[in-house]
Formats: C-alpha cells, sequence, structure tokens
C-alpha cells in the first residue's frame, strides 16, 4: 500500500471502480435529493418501529377484539423484531462475502 493511502486502500494508487472517474476535492456528494431520501428513509424508520413498540401497549385490547389469547399476540411481536435481526445479520453477511470480496479484488494495486 502506498504511503499516501489511507487504512481501506484509498488514496494513491486506487484503481477507480467500474470505469468511473475519481470525483474533485471539491466535489460533494450532498444535495437537495439525498436529504430528501434521507428525511424518507427517517419517517418510514420511525413509523416501523412506532408499529412494533405499539404492540405490547394493545396486547390486551388486542387481543379481546381478535377473540384470541395474548400469547398468540406477543408470539407475533417477538418473531418480528428476531425475523428483523436475523434477517440483517443475513443481508450484511450477503453484502460482505459478494460485494467487498469483489470490490476489494479490483481496487487492490
Amino acid at each position: 500500500m502506498p504511503p499516501e493511502a489511507d487504512i481501506l486502500g484509498r488514496g494513491a494508487g486506487r484503481i477507480p471502480l467500474a470505469g468511473r472517474p475519481e470525483p474533485a476535492a471539491g466535489d460533494s456528494i450532498e444535495s437537495a435529493y439525498s436529504w430528501w431520501l434521507a428525511a424518507l428513509t427517517l419517517i418510514i424508520t420511525s413509523l416501523s418501529i412506532g408499529a412494533v413498540t405499539a404492540v405490547p401497549i394493545l396486547l390486551k385490547p388486542l387481543a379481546q377484539e381478535w377473540i384470541t389469547g395474548a400469547g398468540s399476540i406477543a408470539w407475533v411481536h417477538t418473531s418480528t423484531p428476531t425475523g428483523a435481526g436475523l434477517g440483517s445479520i443475513v443481508l450484511l453477511w450477503t453484502q460482505r462475502r459478494l460485494l467487498d470480496d469483489r470490490a476489494y479484488a479490483r481496487a487492490r494495486p
């Protein structure tokens, strides 16, 4: 690794991925669209987390309205964060296995 490169291998001697030119020093990735997308992501995340955390609060009223036991509703609530966690692990593994290995192999001088 050249002395000018950082710990991730970026810097001098770096091969651009997919033939894209390197951005100029003053270029920024921030735009109105990126801020709009960040705000939309925040709203969607807030709503989804709010929905998951509302289930324990509404457990007894839901069980009475749906004429079922609180255990079945609690099982569904428990499976939701468990599935989200397992899905995150699978996505992380896939990203590291498929994308990082290819990018690392192309970026090595």
